[in-house]
């Protein structure tokens, strides 16, 4: 059954009963209705959105060029585009084009490998900036609209559902199918409204060879995390990460409830310089309650870079209070 014949059929449910075929189908009938809500979402969101195109000189190939494609989304009004990092990675010539067809030259403001985002402006801004959603409140179930570059077709729309989140929020999970180009398309909500950047997808099935290369799911940027690397991209060209040095994991205790052990503690880290040892387990972490991994990763990475947090560890059967000062991250490191 197509997607679109699904969602038609899924709202026909929670719309109440249908006293008569003529009011689904007829004159100002439900159907009719919902169309029309749907296009004034889609109405509003395309005008925010953008195709990118982004080229490089080919290695070894004189005066030959690479182009990739991607989408990006407005992000005020001063010309400043949120995309993905891999579409202008490398970049030497980076062009906008907007959904009237017009062509902008753009320049790279910052680019974090770390969540995948990047920042570029268009050097004449003459967009609008995209209305912004509230992330931590999106839910599963919850109806989005993915709006980017489709297979050349610029500002595409396709809908779908959020079907859950990951690595505790760090990812939205959607079920709908991105094509090349869609690479940091913006991800609205049902009222239009900004929620996310689509970044890429979760592998294609191992265990089903009826179904080949077809993705298990769309993951995209929450908006709210979005926002932040991108203040930090326009105000600085980049952004730092805390670092504290330890590989953790969930274990299970008399408790009954997982709680988090450290498995490893890197040398010349701030866990060590603090004196965290292998085995201890983390409680709290800056007097909040830290009850998963991804939950300790989220909060060391947004910390500052040189501030002082205090850890609340378990260590054998006495409970002690580590201060630790969180310094940057360095390059390609796995421990939190």
């Amino acid at each position: 059954m197509k997607p679109s014949l699904v969602l038609f059929l899924l709202l026909l449910t929670t719309m109440g009963p249908i006293e008569s075929p003529r009011s689904a189908w007829g004159e100002n009938g439900v159907l009719e209705r919902m169309e029309d809500e749907i296009a004034s979402i889609v109405g509003k969101a395309r005008p925010l959105v953008v195709s990118i195109r982004a080229d490089h000189p080919e290695p070894g190939r004189s005066g030959r060029w690479q182009r990739n494609v991607g989408s990006g989304v407005v992000l005020d009004s001063e010309g400043h585009i949120l995309t993905a990092e891999s579409v202008i990675r490398g970049a030497e010539r980076i062009e906008v084009v907007a959904i009237s067809g017009k062509k902008y030259p753009a320049e790279p403001v910052g680019f974090d490998p770390e969540s995948g985002l990047a920042v570029i402006r268009v050097k004449e801004p003459a967009f609008s900036a995209s209305p912004f959603g509230d992330s931590d409140r999106v839910q599963i179930g919850r109806w989005t609209l993915v709006v980017g570059n489709s297979m050349g077709v610029v500002s595409a729309s396709a809908f779908g559902l959020i079907t859950g989140f990951r690595e505790g929020g760090r990812w939205i999970q959607i079920n709908t199918r991105i094509y090349p180009g869609n690479g940091g398309a913006p991800l609205f909500d049902s009222k239009g409204r900004l929620i996310g950047i689509v970044i890429g997808e979760l592998s294609p099935h191992r265990s089903d060879p009826s179904r080949p290369g077809v993705p298990s799911a769309t993951l995209a940027i929450p908006i709210n995390e979005a926002r932040r690397v991108a203040r930090h991209l326009i105000a600085d060209g980049e952004i730092t990460y805390g670092w504290l040095g330890v590989t953790a994991g969930p274990v299970n205790t008399s408790t009954e409830k997982p709680q988090i052990m450290v498995w490893q503690v890197a040398r010349h880290s701030p866990a060590h310089k603090a004196g965290i040892r292998r085995g201890d387990l983390i409680l709290t972490y800056k007097g909040h309650p830290i009850k998963s991994v991804w939950e300790l990763a989220h909060r060391v990475r947004t910390t500052s870079v040189g501030q002082v947090v205090n850890i609340g560890l378990r260590r054998a059967d006495r409970r002690v209070s580590m201060p630790v000062r969180i310094e940057k991250k360095p390059p390609s490191r796995r421990v939190r």
